[in-house]
Parts: C-alpha cells; structure tokens; sequence
C-alpha cells in the first residue's frame, strides 16, 4: 500500500516548478497526487491533491493544497495522506474512496455502457474471460466456441449492441441450425446464453431486462430439430468377416490391428490414437496396460465424463494384438501403444482411413462395402467399435447373461461411483470381463484359430 514517500521539502519544490500542469505521486500511501493546473488567461494555477484509483485510475478531489497546516484555505500534505488512506480503506471495501463521491455517484446504465460496444466488440473480452475463468476443461472447447460465433452468430447480429438484439435474431440464427446441424445448434444456443449472461454481470445489459436468449420466449419462436444422426456402423452379424478380411489382408497394418483393439474394447477412437485437438495426449499407451492383470486403466482426464478412471478389461484377442505389435516393434518410442510413420501415435483418423480402403476395396471386388444397413452409409470407427457391441448384447449376447447395465459400463455410459474395495472392484471387472470376453471370441469366429501365429510367421 505505501510507496515512496516524498519529503515537505520535495514536495515544496514541486509548488515552484515552472510547468504549467502535472500530476505527481507524493507518496506515503498508494494513489496520494498532487496535481497542477493553469487556467485562464492570466495563467493561474491551481494545486489539489488528489487519489487515483481502479483499473482505469479513476481519481477523486481530496481537497486544494496547502503546504502548511496552519494555513485555513487549503489541506495539509500530513491531512491529504489522512484523507488518502481512508480514500483506499473504502476502495479495497468494495466502497467509493469518499462518501462524498458516493452520494455524487449515478448508477451506471446499461445504455451509456454498451452503446459504445458492439456484439462484435464484446466477443473477445467473453472469451477471454472463459480462459481466465478455466470454464472448458479442454483448450478445443474455446476454439470451437470461437469458430460458432464466427462462422454463425456474428455475421447476423456482430454489429448490432447487447441491448439491440431480440429473441427473433436467435431465433434467426438457431433454426437453420436446428434443421440441418441440432448438435451445433444445441451448442451455439448455450454459448449464446452463457455470452448475454456475461454481458449482464458486466452491466452491458439491463440488469431487469429478459435476456433474449430466454428459453421462455425461443420456445414459440424455434423450429423442431432435425433427429440426431447416429455415427454408421456395421450391422453385429458382419464383424465375423470384417475382422476374417484384416486377419487375412491388413494384420500387419498398425491402423487396422488399431481399429480391432478398438472395437475389441468398445473405446472411442480418441483413446486409441491422438486426435487432431490433442493437447494432453489421450491416446493408448503402455504405461496405462496391466498385462500381468490385463487391465487397460484410461484416466479420467482422458475420457469424455471425468468422474472416474475407466477400467477395460483386456481379451485373449486383444492381448495377442498387443503381443503382435511388440513382436514386429510397431510401437513407439513415447509412450503410444499403435505407432505412427513418424514415431509419435497414430492418428485417431487413421481408424477411419482403414474402414474406407476396406469398403473402396470390396466395391472393386464387386461387394457391397462396409456399410451401415439403415443408412447405407459407409460405416464409421466410432459406430462399429460402439454401437455394434451394444447391438449384439441386446440381440444375442443377452442369451449368455450379459446385460444392457454391463455394456454401458463398458462405454463409460454409467460411472462406478463406490471407488472403495477390492472385491467391489472384482465385482465391477467380473461382468465386463466375461463380456468383452465373449464379444471378442465373436469378433474372431471365422478366423483361424491360429491366426496370431500365423501373423508372426
């Protein structure tokens, strides 16, 4: 709080410098100026001492200068450090520095405030308020918030104020959205009103005033979403052939023996090669594999819900594709489990790129291709190594005991929240073991049985 402190001598000098204006720190508290002023034609100066305060060094009278105490038209250098330290008691309070200021003080509008901002204007502070605030867990998260606002929301209402834009200008902005993209159009919608909620606690907006991204009023204003399209994948009686045709053409394929570890374990294809926004490394590796328990342990800050580590349990088959990996030295230096051309991990688009040279391969060969039976889409990582395992559970692996409970446990759907013994641990792993188990003996049915030695040979 205190700064360096000026003497009356020195202070004395500063009455009799020639300059016709100045602001000075005096010291002795922080924010404590003396400031000159000349006015008039007749050149006459004035000295007053003054605080400054806040970020934008606001400053407040704290009376004319008088060198002396004794002198009856001024204020003494002795009473203005009086004046200054309660003046900086009141503003670390959350107060004006002087009662006087505060009775003088008009409320701030939203209108004065925000008529010199545009939504455009106003944008960057927001996000970066975000980042300030560590709002998104991932560094993705505010690029992709920006990336809306660009390519969406400032184009219809950039150039208009806070106060300016109504619900039918939302309204204008979601529906296209909702009839074409309902997952961006969900999220362009929150961060719309997390946006106008910050213009409010900011006094950009009428604090009485209904935001117009009111739920209340864009529920008669925005259409029906288009249903949410699912990821393609294959129909659970191909896997047999889809995993024959990689044992038999691509076993020695990095990305394919990835893709099957993949639809093995039911995992999104983000824990088993780095993605494209991969700042934390989520890819599978070595050190999270138990072989001696075979237990794939992924942390919970690598997994889409963040509440729990994600135990997988590991199958026979999957097993051997880790084996056959080391075996041929496909793994990488860092770390990554599947190693890329370059050395690091594999890309998690490389998942992808072995499912389209499968299905571009059976159409040359006069077959139907690798596609999803309802859409007649070609079939996706996601939705093979996902929504096939919940398929056949629900249609066939249902008649070995296994349940629609255990299969969301196996896709992180539903969180352990009783972390405690080992024996709840055992109990946890035992149904998702045999499950997994089972799904992988499926997956191999028509393959030799022999097919690990075979690939090593």
């Amino acid at each position: 709080m205190s700064t360096s402190k000026l003497t009356e001598k020195e202070i004395r000098e500063l009455f009799l410098l020639r300059s016709p204006n100045f602001t000075r720190a005096v010291g002795g508290v922080d924010g404590l100026y003396l400031r000159k002023q000349t006015r008039g034609p007749n050149g006459v100066s004035t000295f007053t001492w003054v605080f400054r305060y806040g970020v934008n060094r606001s400053f407040v009278s704290l009376g004319p200068a008088s060198l002396t105490a004794s002198s009856g038209s001024g204020v003494s250098v002795r009473e203005a450090r009086r004046r200054a330290l309660d003046a900086y008691a009141r503003v670390q309070s959350g107060l004006p520095p002087t009662a006087t200021a505060q009775a003088k003080r008009k409320p701030k509008t939203a209108k004065k405030q925000s008529s010199k901002s545009t939504v455009q204007e106003l944008v960057p502070c927001w996000l970066e308020h975000l980042r300030q605030q560590n709002w998104y867990c991932e560094r993705k998260d505010y690029a992709n918030q920006e990336q809306r606002f660009r390519d969406y929301v400032l184009p219809a209402i950039g150039r208009k104020r806070p106060e300016q834009v109504t619900a039918k200008d939302i309204a204008s902005i979601l529906n296209p959205l909702r009839k074409t993209k309902s997952a961006v159009a969900h999220k362009t919608q929150s961060g719309l009103n997390l946006f106008f909620s910050w213009c409010t606690a900011n006094e950009y907006l009428p604090l009485s005033s209904q935001l117009p991204t009111s739920q209340s009023v864009l529920r008669v204003l925005l259409c029906k979403t288009k249903p949410d399209k699912n990821y393609p994948a294959l129909y659970w009686k191909e896997i047999p052939d889809f995993f024959a045709e990689i044992v038999t053409h691509r076993i020695h394929s990095v990305g394919a023996l990835a893709l099957m570890f993949c639809i093995l374990t039911g995992s999104r294809s983000g824990n088993i090669g780095r993605s494209a926004h991969d700042d934390r490394g989520r890819y599978c590796r070595w050190e999270d594999i138990s072989l001696e328990t075979r237990v794939w342990t992924i942390p919970k800050e690598n997994m889409k819900i963040k509440q729990a580590d994600h135990e997988v349990p590991l199958s026979e088959q999957a097993i051997s594709i880790l084996m056959l990996l080391r075996h041929y030295d496909m793994t990488s230096n860092t770390g990554a489990v599947f190693r890329s051309v370059k050395g690091g991990s594999i890309s998690s688009i490389t998942l992808n790129s072995v499912i389209i040279k499968m299905h571009q391969a059976s159409i040359n060969a006069g077959g139907k291709g690798w596609i999803d039976h309802d859409t007649k889409e070609r079939a996706t990582a996601h939705g093979t190594s996902r929504a096939t395992l919940t398929t056949w559970v629900m249609e066939s692996g249902y008649k070995r005991g296994h349940t629609k409970d255990a299969v969301d446990r196996v896709l992180h759907h539903k969180i352990d929240k009783n972390y405690g013994t080992s024996y709840d641990r055992a109990q946890r792993l035992g149904p998702k073991r045999s499950l997994l188990q089972d799904w992988a003996d499926y997956c191999f049915s028509k393959c030799p049985p022999n097919w690990l030695e075979l690939a090593m040979s």
